[in-house]
């Protein structure tokens, strides 16, 4: 038979939820029946809400005497309670009222370690606020905040710094970190909900829920510091698992907004993104969506970088738009299958100073293929750099209906010859325009591509490929940068290429350009009027393997 107790506290996490939608202002100790959730304000626990008395133990005694009890909601009135490490509970929703913060210590010895900890780069994620591990139906929920005031754990001077001068000055000699590590932590959780709550500025990333299943992470906003107020590593949100949601939220960091790694089965729809560094990361996902995303400001907007055997693969990425105002260097889309390691020089002292192996960036290429990106309307530093391997091909990539401007805030001294495979943080300084190399099964369509002004000689072509099979470009505008001297489109060692439907607008100087060892390249349908030549075919391609087909060309051309 199952026990009472068991069906109860079943049927009350099926009813947490809904409760958690609904203010609870006002609320204090609930009526325990069965027709009720229970509810437990802090203050009637002793806890104090001045913001100077650590209130650690007394919500810890809580936590678990609620949850001893079969779980309930814990209530916070507005005001400002200040904690070290929490433990939660299955069945514990953390209720934070409008007007009610999550205060964490400012000293390192009131976050607990959850492991043994070890003097290695990772030490520093095993101290944190909020911590839950294999738990069922937890959630953080309420229009209040958490917050961290993380710029008291960094150097006085950081912005005058380099990363490795950052490093080592929040390094105790043994090795530990002198901050705590992630603030919230979640891992191995079913039935996850965080709703609405104000997340601002921990001393590490803010939030992660990883290998966990049937989670919801909705209305939230993260707050970090940007440009001037940027700490290290101050990212936001990464998760992992099966069967995520994550809708209507607001991320503004220092570092990477959200990552999502290892997991299958996740919705993204109707967020905004600020960040210094990328707005959205995929190391391992499958079976995606993202959605309806807004990214103002960022050193990149999707980054899809998995690390050694990883898949990202039936992704779509839809209705979105990018526009740089201050940062530098980001790309619209950054793609790399080269397995991950972070070789910077700012990790090679750290772990040399601690003696940490540093691996090497060997093992089997990511799998990236069957992605969608669709209705984009970008203006940044560089468009899409899809970076494969020869035994790891990039596949089957559509991109369509794009509108792009590139914005030449950044010089990029590898444009014209990035360097393979190319950095594993290189968004920042990949190619101006659409560069694509070890790809198959590619397709460009309905795109236009225009520069802003005024132009560089630099920037070259809009569109180039390189080793790559079975690609087709549809319904594309641009032309090179003026005085560049470059094509629209350059082929390099391409086998199978269809260019069609495509326009040649003012100022074409070449159209399509075919060097290397590239056969089997069909060019037809297009309007090529504006363009001086049409096609230019290097010595060592075979003449028979270009075919150019019914183009509108230009008298003479």
């Amino acid at each position: 038979m199952i026990p009472l107790r068991f069906v109860i506290s079943h049927l009350r996490l099926k009813t947490l939820f809904i409760a958690c939608l609904f203010s609870l202002s006002g609320f204090v100790q609930a009526q325990h029946n069965s027709n009720s959730i229970p509810v437990f304000s802090v203050l009637d626990y002793g806890v104090n809400n001045d913001g100077t008395t650590l209130n650690t133990e007394r919500i810890q005694q809580l936590i678990d005497r609620v949850a001893e009890s079969g779980g309930g909601i814990i209530y916070f009135p507005p005001g400002k309670y200040l904690t070290g490490t929490l433990f939660l509970k299955s069945y514990i929703n953390l209720h934070i009222e409008s007007g009610a913060v999550i205060l964490g210590s400012l000293d390192l010895n009131d976050f607990i370690p959850t492991e043994k900890e070890k003097p290695e780069h990772a030490a520093r994620h095993l101290r944190h606020l909020i911590y839950g591990k294999d738990l069922i139906g937890v959630a953080i929920t309420g229009r209040g905040m958490i917050e961290g005031r993380g710029y008291k754990f960094w150097p006085a001077d950081f912005r005058k710094m380099t990363e490795t001068e950052i490093r080592n000055a929040m390094t105790r000699p043994d090795g530990y970190n002198t901050r705590p590590g992630t603030y919230v932590h979640l891992q191995d959780c079913k039935n996850v909900l965080i709703e609405n709550v104000h997340f601002k500025d921990s001393p590490f990333h803010m939030l992660k829920v990883l290998s966990s299943e049937d989670v919801v992470i909705q209305g939230i906003a993260i707050q970090q510091g940007m440009f001037e107020d940027d700490g290290p590593n101050t990212d936001g949100l990464a998760v992992s698992g099966f069967n995520i949601r994550i809708s209507d939220c607001n991320f503004t960091t220092g570092d990477d907004c959200l990552v999502i790694g290892n997991a299958e089965h996740v919705s993204v729809s109707n967020c905004t993104f600020s960040t210094t560094e990328s707005a959205i990361v995929l190391s391992g996902l499958r079976n995606g969506t993202i959605s309806n995303c807004s990214i103002y400001e960022a050193g990149g907007a999707i980054n899809i970088r998995p690390g050694r055997g990883g898949r990202v693969e039936n992704v779509t990425i839809s209705n979105m738009n990018y526009i740089l105002k201050r940062s530098q260097g980001g790309n619209l889309v950054f793609v790399r299958s080269k397995p991950e390691n972070d070789l910077r020089p700012s990790v090679i002292s750290y772990s040399q100073k601690f003696n940490i192996e540093v691996k090497p960036d060997t093992g089997p290429p990511a799998v990236i293929r069957n992605i969608m990106i669709s209705n984009i309307v970008a203006n940044s530093d560089g468009a899409v750099f899809l970076d494969g391997v020869e035994d790891g091909y990039i596949e089957d990539i559509t991109l369509d209906n794009i509108r792009y401007t590139m914005r030449g805030g950044l010089e990029k001294p590898e444009s014209a010859n990035p360097s393979h495979p190319f950095y594993v943080f290189g968004h920042h300084t990949a190619p101006y325009g659409i560069f694509c190399r070890y790809v198959r099964d590619i397709t460009l369509r309905n795109i236009k591509f225009t520069w802003n002004q005024p132009e560089s000689t630099e920037w070259g072509s809009p569109v180039r490929f390189e080793n790559a099979e079975n690609i087709e470009i549809a319904g594309f505008r641009g032309r090179q940068s003026l005085g560049s001297g470059k094509s629209v489109i350059k082929l390099t060692n391409v086998a199978k290429a269809l260019i069609h439907e495509c326009q040649a607008v003012e100022q074409t100087s070449t159209f399509l350009e075919v060097v290397g060892r590239s056969k089997d390249i069909l060019c037809m349908n297009n309007d090529l009027r504006k363009a001086t030549k049409s096609i230019t075919i290097s010595d060592e391609v075979n003449k028979d393997e270009v075919i150019e087909s019914d183009n509108i060309l230009q008298i003479n051309n």
